[in-house]
């Protein structure tokens, strides 16, 4: 009887250890779980979020001119409500909508896909540790 529950206390020990052994393989990224590597996954990813971009720039473009020798940084607006409280320029702007930011020519654009509209166009200052924000309004006197 003993020798029946020792064998059960290693096979346990043993297949949590194997469990987490393939825990921590598949966590460092070497793998994911449909058996590709990291890498492929990662270009993937970034031709998908390039293909997007591409296809928002074409979208975007049918309403107004854009700048062709550079490409914009894309964001998703997730907090709408939020985001005009704390920045005029987001006015407007619904959950889902997508901030077009042109660092070069310092123009940021919200255009709403659901909509296809686009929301606003305003300019943009770089902050000192170098992310871009849309200009402030300006203040009433």
């Amino acid at each position: 009887m003993m020798n029946r529950n020792l064998g059960k206390i290693i096979g346990l020990v043993v297949l949590v250890a194997v469990l987490i052994g393939a825990f921590f393989y598949l966590r460092a990224g070497d793998f994911s779980f449909f058996g590709a590597p990291a890498e492929d996954n990662a270009a993937a990813v970034a031709a998908a979020v390039e293909k997007e971009t591409a296809d928002l720039v074409a979208k975007v473009g049918r309403h107004m001119i854009l700048p062709t020798d550079e490409t914009p940084q894309v964001a998703e607006i997730s907090d709408a409500t939020l985001a005009a409280k704390e920045q005029p320029f987001y006015a407007g702007a619904q959950n889902g909508d997508r901030l077009l930011v042109y660092l070069n020519l310092r123009k940021a654009i919200i255009y709403s896909p659901a909509r296809d509209l686009i929301v606003n166009v305003g300019p943009i200052y770089m902050e000192e540790d170098g992310t871009a924000q849309p200009a402030p309004a300006p203040e009433e006197e």
